[in-house]
């Protein structure tokens, strides 16, 4: 089967069914899954060139969402097709039981309905992790600590960094983030690496934001970066 995307009709079809399942999951009720007829109608879509692979999907992380994608949409034609709103928006309701905990855990709007701005498409649940890894297509691990945590979760590195597009783009600063607050030997954040307190991810942001003043920061090496950070990073350097 090909992957579709909506039209005109689709997306105003499934803006109201994403509205619909967010008010049930609210009020507590059990959540529809997506009709069939919304994504197969050729009344609400039409075909794309790109294949649904034919195993069933098991998203885990955002990382699994970001290589079964790249499968049915090579690396190479995602700049061109990123913009697609109605593609990414039918994927994320083709998907929706494995993007939502099997329908339990529902987020907002954009999470499922695509938008092409910045702030919109890093939070799109199929299209955000997919930008994010085409960042790093020259070294993925510098982003793994943006993309190792399930489809429905949104770890403190990631709100912070992906709030600045530049930052999110620059990968001097993604490699001052896995240096930072990625611990290997346990494939998640390092332990306090949220919140406010002195050293944390907000504190990197608000320290950047001072040192582009003087520096180009995509010009210098994440090793000077690194030594440009005051005190309060200095535990975050070693890993726990």
């Amino acid at each position: 089967m090909k992957i579709r995307r909506f039209n005109e009709a689709g997306m105003l079809q499934f803006r109201q069914v994403i509205a619909d399942r967010r008010q049930a999951a609210k009020a507590k009720r059990a959540v529809d899954p997506i009709p069939a007829e919304l994504l197969q109608s050729d009344e609400y879509t039409t075909e794309t060139r790109f294949l649904l692979p034919d195993a069933p999907a098991a998203f885990k992380t955002k990382l699994d969402i970001c290589n079964a994608v790249f499968k049915m949409i090579p690396q190479g034609d995602f700049e061109a097709m990123r913009e697609d709103a109605p593609l990414w928006s039918w994927l994320a309701g083709w998907y929706f039981d494995e993007i939502t905990m099997g329908r339990k855990k529902l987020k907002e709007e954009r999470a499922y309905v695509a938008m092409v701005d910045f702030e919109g498409s890093y939070r799109h649940l199929i299209l955000g992790p997919c930008f994010v890894a085409t960042t790093a297509k020259d070294d993925p691990e510098r982003v793994r600590i943006l993309l190792y945590d399930d489809p429905t979760t949104m770890n403190e590195v990631m709100v912070q960094l992906g709030s600045y597009y530049d930052y999110l783009m620059n990968p001097v600063v993604q490699g001052v983030v896995r240096e930072l607050y990625w611990d290997p030997s346990r494939a998640r954040t390092k332990r306090g690496s949220g919140g406010k307190l002195p050293g944390s991810p907000r504190r990197l942001m608000d320290y950047l934001h001072q040192l582009e003043l003087n520096y180009d920061l995509r010009s210098i090496s994440v090793e000077r970066l690194l030594s440009f950070l005051p005190e309060e990073f200095d535990k975050y350097k070693s890993p726990f």
